[in-house]
This record gives structure tokens, sequence and C-alpha cells, in this order.
């Protein structure tokens, strides 16, 4: 397989593409994690509901806004 650098696309696909790929890494060890160590996985979902809970609470029309931004595209 070439490297993403030998690849001849603009930026912003080469940025999807490596997004994409980390998000399969990211889910893959978070499956691991839920089989092998139950109070870590634990531990890192309450730690994204608070980051989510966060999140919404400093930007409360977020979802509203981005369903307008995307139909309009």
């Amino acid at each position: 397989m070439k490297k993403i650098s030998e690849i001849n696309i603009s930026g912003k696909m080469k940025l999807k593409i490596i997004n994409k790929e980390i998000d399969g890494f990211r889910k893959e060890y978070i499956q691991k994690l839920k089989v092998e160590d139950p109070e870590s996985y634990q531990e890192l979902r309450e730690s994204q509901k608070r980051d989510l809970k966060r999140f919404r609470k400093a930007n409360p029309n977020y979802q509203k806004n981005y369903r307008k931004k995307q139909s309009g595209k």
C-alpha cells in the first residue's frame, strides 16, 4: 500500500483518510478495553459523558445550527 504522502489527492481528502484510520483504531481500542478492563472502560465512558455535557452546556444551539448548515449545502 502506498504512503499517504505519495498519493496524488487534495489535502482535505488526505485529512479525511487519516481521520478515518484514527477513528478505526480508536474504536478497536475501546472494544478491547471494554473486554479486558471494564473499570477503565467505565471511567473512559464517564469522562466522555462529562465532556459532552460540558460541550452541550457551552454550545446549546449546536445541533440546530449544524442541521441548518447541512440542509443549506
